[in-house]
């Protein structure tokens, strides 16, 4: 049985956070974009903060990477690397 996507996330992220847990709170930049902060109340949702609104985003089903969404943002990870749409505009992030 293969790990989800979210669980394989968390795991990354873990070892990722250098010793922090994966409901800790992660920082990522975008280019020409917000820096966010996110964490992972539940495998199955994450929670995004931007300009000090915090939106919460359900995990949806997607054949690479981890993909999050709701509130008209998505969220759609691979690796370190994010593809962020907030507000109609797509945003390229790195995960600090």
């Amino acid at each position: 049985m293969r790990p989800s996507p979210a669980i394989s996330l968390l795991g990354a992220l873990c070892l990722a956070g250098c010793g922090q847990t994966a409901t800790d709170g992660k920082t990522m930049r975008c280019t020409d974009g917000p820096t966010a902060t996110f964490h992972f109340p539940d495998p199955e949702t994450l929670t995004l903060t931007v300009h000090g609104t915090m939106h919460r985003l359900e995990r949806q089903r997607t054949a690479s990477g981890a993909r999050f969404s709701g509130e008209g943002v998505d969220f759609w990870n691979k690796g370190r690397e994010v593809m962020l749409t907030l507000e109609g505009q797509r945003f390229t992030c790195t995960i600090d």
